[in-house]
């Protein structure tokens, strides 16, 4: 049958060209055969030019088979579009880097304080766009201020005199690389108080993620309770923080004041219906006592049902972990989250020049190296050099040089005796094909 046959070698026109019968325009066209020398113009133009628009590897090669023919096309057209430098800048890959998670634990009150910035928001009549928000890792206690701006002093006096001055100061302060948090007047109100200040990577909020979680279910209550007017939602902000620090809390099992302070809040409702009475007569070493051991009871639950729902939530989140690691001096390019339609998505190269974390690297631009920074891996993708494809390709067949015009490296050797062969007659008996028994030899 047709199929049986194999591909036809056909000379047209001074050309050797390949013909394949087949019902698609690649399975049935006339190839022409390109020498090296020819092949990365081809691809260039199939790939790199104005018609060809730098589509996928699938259509380049498509595109490819249907004209041309070479050993090892597919690896060719693989590697070209894998190393074109105008789509490494502009594609997004099919499935977004995303590293394994490395949950944030704390093991006591005050351990650990998230802090973070919501805003802008409409602006209210005493002048208030922002709130600033601090939530305890550990207890999941969380307080908010609003802000009439967003300036590093105006942080630093509301975080001393609404939070430290009324919960102390905390052992480590985590905050993202916003200008109110790396200004010198934080950095100093934080070495005043031995305060550890740490921060996440540069458009990574998933690094302060239990404040990123809160700002979206702050703006759903703001957004409910001030419904009529719009423009007062800082009157209903304490409102709004007494309902979410007296609630339950999923991933602790108790209220936020019960893991802060050892007891509930007082609502307006326990008031009404009349809440259990207490022991007036108890003295104060007793209270303290009592007090001290309900804390430590409940820190205890706290800590063993935090351990589950962060075992739980790592292994959902690690199921679809697909970002692998970086070495130094790797060539890495950077996403550009903020830029036009139009815009590329990708810039660099960048050169890895310190790993400071499992999934944290400093990189450093191949041209800008004056300045370096911190970034988390998913933001990172390899960037593959044409040369570095080149090394994993198996290596071509020596060149045959006519006339005996041998390069130096490939000059035969003079006076090279081997090992002597007989030769002999073969023994193999041949049977010609059945269609050829007429035949006289």
């Amino acid at each position: 049958m047709m199929w049986q046959q194999g591909p036809i070698w056909i000379v047209q026109e001074d050309l050797i060209c390949r013909h394949r019968d087949g019902l698609t325009a690649e399975e049935g066209a006339t190839q022409v055969l390109v020498p090296r020398a020819l092949r990365s113009e081809i691809m260039r133009s199939l790939h790199n030019s104005r018609y060809a628009g730098h589509l996928g590897e699938r259509r380049t090669l498509s595109r490819t088979r249907s004209r041309f023919y070479w050993p090892g096309m597919s690896r060719d057209v693989h590697v070209w579009c894998r190393t074109c430098t105008q789509c490494a800048a502009r594609k997004r890959p099919s499935k977004n880097s995303r590293a394994l998670m490395l949950p944030m634990t704390a093991g006591y009150p005050l351990q650990r304080v998230g802090m973070d910035i919501l805003g802008p928001l409409e602006k209210t009549p005493s002048g208030n766009r922002y709130v600033l928000v601090l939530t305890d890792y550990f207890t999941k206690w969380t307080a908010a201020f609003p802000l009439t701006n967003m300036e590093a002093d105006t942080v630093a006096k509301v975080l001393m005199e609404k939070y430290i001055a009324y919960f102390g100061a905390p052992d480590c302060l985590h905050s993202d690389q916003g200008r109110s948090f790396e200004a010198r007047v934080v950095r100093e109100l934080c070495r005043l108080f031995d305060i550890k200040k740490t921060r996440s990577s540069l458009y990574h909020p998933q690094g302060n993620g239990q404040a990123e979680r809160f700002n979206r279910t702050l703006l759903d209550m703001l957004s409910i309770m001030c419904e009529e007017n719009r423009q007062q939602w800082d009157e209903m902000l304490s409102f709004v923080m007494l309902a979410y620090n007296s609630s339950v809390n999923e991933s602790t099992g108790v209220t936020p004041a019960m893991a802060m302070f050892g007891r509930e809040l007082q609502l307006p409702l326990d008031i009404q219906m009349g809440s259990p009475q207490r022991n007036d007569t108890e003295t104060l070493p007793n209270y303290i006592r009592q007090t001290r051991e309900r804390i430590d009871i409940v820190h205890e639950q706290m800590r063993r049902q935090l351990n589950l729902q962060q075992r739980r939530q790592k292994s959902l989140y690690d199921r679809k972990a697909t970002q692998g690691t970086f070495c130094v001096k790797d060539l890495v390019l950077l996403a550009i989250l903020r830029g036009g339609k139009l815009h590329p998505c990708w810039e660099g190269p960048y050169e890895i020049v310190q790993t400071l974390g499992p999934h944290t690297y400093r990189v450093r631009h191949q041209e800008r190296r004056r300045r370096s920074m911190v970034v988390h891996s998913d933001r990172l993708k390899k960037y593959v050099t044409r040369e570095d494809a080149d090394e994993t390709r198996i290596k071509p067949f020596p060149l045959w040089y006519g006339s005996g015009n041998y390069p130096k490296e490939q000059q035969p050797k003079e006076n090279v005796t081997g090992p002597s062969v007989e030769v002999r007659r073969s023994r193999r008996t041949r049977r010609p094909p059945g269609y050829l028994r007429d035949y006289v030899t």
